[in-house]
Formats: structure tokens, sequence, C-alpha cells
């Protein structure tokens, strides 16, 4: 295992070569030496679990927005899906899927002042069930998505 620092990356970089697994290099996403190492050292154990007993790797929420909006791009509301999940970024950043829960999800919607209405705040909460239902149905990276529930939403005056 090695730890090395890329020209143009402010983050340490790790390169952990197992049998079985072959060669992986990630950033760390720290530049503190001490973390990176321990950083280095966990990932080096959920490797060989991986490798050793068939563990299901741990996905985190940055891996499904990316797969997420590279398959809804056909979408006419990506855009809007786009805004959604760049607002709870740093809430949910670094997140393992199998962390994220009604009650996370609802204290972070609870910081983002703009949704005022339940409406708003189900649009997001649509746009994550959405995410954590194909990271279970579809892509078979979490043995079961949370149950996220809606807000009741008042009736308008047109129904």
């Amino acid at each position: 295992m090695s730890l090395y620092r890329r020209k143009n990356s402010p983050y340490y970089w790790c390169r952990i070569t197992l049998p079985g697994v072959g060669t992986v290099q990630e950033s760390t996403r720290t530049a503190d030496p001490w973390h990176t190492q321990e950083w280095a050292d966990r990932r080096r154990a959920e490797l060989w679990r991986q490798s050793q007993f068939g563990e299901r790797p741990v996905y985190r929420w940055e891996e499904a927005v990316l797969k997420w909006l590279a398959e809804t791009a056909h979408k006419r509301d990506h855009a809007g899906d786009r805004q959604r999940l760049a607002a709870m970024h740093e809430a949910l950043e670094e997140r393992a899927l199998n962390d994220i829960t009604h009650d996370r999800l609802s204290r972070c919607l609870a910081k983002l002042s703009r949704l005022k209405t339940p409406g708003a705040r189900n649009r997001y909460r649509t746009t994550v069930r959405a995410i954590l239902r194909k990271a279970e149905r579809e892509w078979e990276w979490i043995d079961r998505a949370p149950v996220i529930r809606l807000e009741p939403e008042p009736k308008s005056a047109g129904r």
C-alpha cells in the first residue's frame, strides 16, 4: 500500500494491491497524513473482506447521485433533480447509502431555509426516494431502501 500526493490535488491518494482484487487507486479526500493512514487502513480491510467473504461494497451517496444523473439525463425535470441534489449535497456527502434514513433526510431538509412548503420538501424527498429505490431494486447496492414518507399537502383551491 502506498500513499502519495498528485501534482494538482491537495489530497493524499492511496494505491492498494490485494490478491483477488488487483490494484485500487483512490483519493482519500483528506490532506491530513494521520487521517490518510486511517482511511487507507479501513479501505484495505474493506476490500479484503469483499474478496474473502463476498461482502457487498459500501456505496456512497455521491456514487448514487452520479449514476442517477447519468441514467436520467433524458428526464424532463433533469435540471430540477440537479438543483435539488446540489442543495442536499453538503448534508448527505460522504454518507453510505445504508446510513440515509427518513429522519436524517428530514433533518437535512429542515436546514434548507428555502423549503417553506410541504410540496417543496416533498419534491426533495421523492428525488432521494427514487435514487434509494433504484439503488436497491436495479443496481443492487443496498439490501433495503428506507421508507421515506411524504408530508401531507394542503388541497389547492382548484381540487
